[in-house]
């Protein structure tokens, strides 16, 4: 219950903070691996999917200045949308965030995944020097039921909530996600054939060598 209260505390101090200018930073989401109509996700019927990290990205404002590694995050949401696929459709499976913050809260039904996290104050999440305009949020995995026909898009989208940024920097300014926001195309493949254990085949060689000795030794 107290969990509950933090994260309904967060969004609604989110929802009141003011977006940064237009002139600063402009962020957006990214998904890794990318996936398209032509190089779909492939995920063998009756399976679970690679997994898919979501990430912020940033592009630096006019000073080159990355807010991301200089301020890092004090708080993210985002949304993952099933926007393709009503029948037999992949669903998701498993959905987690990144464990750099100290709260996180994830939840997912068979169209929908939400996750939000936050820091303790000071405690922030900041992108890493080797890349500093990109910061890892989490990641999912979704199953492909063993009936499945069809591809199914999952869109990431972290649009402004209640007119403030999804978004907190360790300064305090909120910041949204721009664009309708990357997808994720996953594509049932064959069921794949199931091998049978390696002790049980070396169980049949041998009851095949046993069989075959001793009609030779009837035969004889």
């Amino acid at each position: 219950m107290a969990r509950r209260c933090v994260f309904s505390c967060l969004i609604a101090m989110v929802a009141g903070l003011p977006l940064r200018a237009m002139g600063d930073s402009v962020y957006s989401l990214a998904l890794t691996p990318v996936s398209g109509g032509e190089s779909p996700i492939i995920v063998p019927k009756g399976r679970e999917s690679a997994t898919v990290s979501v990430f912020l990205v940033e592009k630096a404002d006019a000073s080159g200045v990355y807010h991301l590694r200089t301020e890092g995050l004090s708080s993210a949401s985002f949304d993952l949308t099933r926007v393709v696929g009503n029948s037999n459709a992949a669903t998701i499976l498993d959905l987690n965030g990144n464990s750099a913050f100290d709260f996180i809260s994830t939840s997912s039904d068979a169209t929908h995944g939400q996750i939000t996290e936050s820091t303790d104050i000071g405690d922030y999440v900041r992108a890493d020097a080797s890349n500093p305009g990109r910061i890892f949020l989490g990641s999912f995995t979704v199953l492909m039921p063993t009936n499945g026909s069809q591809q199914t898009w999952y869109r990431a989208t972290a649009d402004d909530l209640g007119g403030g940024g999804r978004f907190v920097l360790g300064g305090g300014g909120a910041v949204s996600a721009t664009g309708t926001g990357p997808v994720a195309m996953f594509e049932a493949g064959a069921a794949p054939a199931v091998p049978l254990p390696s002790a049980a085949v070396a169980g049949l060689v041998l009851v095949s060598g046993v069989v075959y000795s001793r009609r030779r030794a009837l035969t004889a």
